[in-house]
């Protein structure tokens, strides 16, 4: 079984050589046969035989002493799957991880059961107040721009896009623009008349007072979301399902929630903003 050739692994890493290696003779501790242990797993019970050591000083990791869920099992099928796995790569994986065979049958019930929560996830309530649309042009704006600037003349262009959209009025990101392409317009002319061609997407950026701005003018937490899943969806050549790239993408953002501990930059400055400006509208409780 799977899980009993991890654990042997482990109990080889531990030694440090393989079972019945003259390694062992003289080092005062030794492998000590096995015990069984019944496991209770989603799909099931199992009952399993772990390696034992004389001095009792192995911990093992994957089933650790004590536990009686097979959890970690199921959370390394997911795992491999949110990384664009087929079952097939899966199964070759834990082959030549473990040394050891596991069904492509399991390997589906366990990632089947991966719809039942999003399914859960899809039809949760939806939260009472969501303070923040971002709005995705600035950015973007300044990159394309960019794009076709030499490395000599991309600094004073920055600094000059940057006086249009740090503007604390419209009027004024207006004059701006008008000095930018007075300044550039013979060397780029493509860069002000994209920003005039796309002004009225931009313009509601300026509806907010600066601390909110800084807030809400990025979308990199969300482009880093959309890289992370494009990189594991790429890892599988197709689909056989909808269903199958919904798992996928899923587990990859599930994953990537446990990464998000650090607070969003400025956002005490613009919580206080927002309780200012819409004061009926955000909860004393927030």
């Amino acid at each position: 079984m799977t899980v009993e050739a991890a654990l042997n692994s482990e109990m080889e890493e531990h030694f440090g050589y393989i079972k019945n290696s003259p390694q062992g003779h003289n080092t005062g501790n030794n492998r000590n046969g096995h015990s069984r242990k019944r496991l209770i797993g989603d799909h099931g019970e199992v009952e399993i035989e772990t390696p034992r050591d004389r001095n009792g000083q192995l911990e093992p990791q994957l089933v650790e002493k004590g536990q009686t869920r097979l959890t970690h099992f199921d959370d390394q099928i997911l795992s491999l799957y949110a990384k664009g796995m087929s079952t097939r790569d899966i199964v070759a994986t834990f082959k030549e991880m473990y040394g050891a065979d596991v069904s492509a049958t399991l390997i589906s019930k366990v990632t089947e059961s991966v719809i039942d929560r999003v399914i859960q996830w899809q039809n949760r309530p939806l939260d009472a107040v969501y303070p923040i649309v971002y709005l995705d042009c600035i950015v973007h704006m300044v990159r394309n721009s960019l794009r076709y600037v030499s490395w000599k003349e991309r600094k004073a262009v920055a600094t000059d896009l940057k006086a249009i959209y740090q503007s604390v009025t419209v009027e004024e990101a207006e004059l701006e623009l008008d000095r930018f392409g007075e300044t550039w317009d013979e060397h780029f002319p493509y860069i002000s008349k994209s920003w005039i061609n796309n002004w009225a997407n931009l313009t509601p950026l300026f509806n907010y007072p600066q601390d909110i701005r800084k807030a809400i003018y990025t979308t990199n937490a969300i482009e880093s979301l959309n890289s992370v899943i494009r990189k594991n969806t790429k890892n599988r050549k197709a689909f056989p399902s909808d269903e199958s790239a919904l798992k996928v993408v899923y587990l990859v953002i599930e994953a990537a929630s446990k990464k998000w501990t650090m607070p969003i930059h400025h956002w005490k400055k613009a919580m206080n903003r927002f309780m200012i400006e819409f004061p009926d509208r955000v909860p004393e409780t927030f």
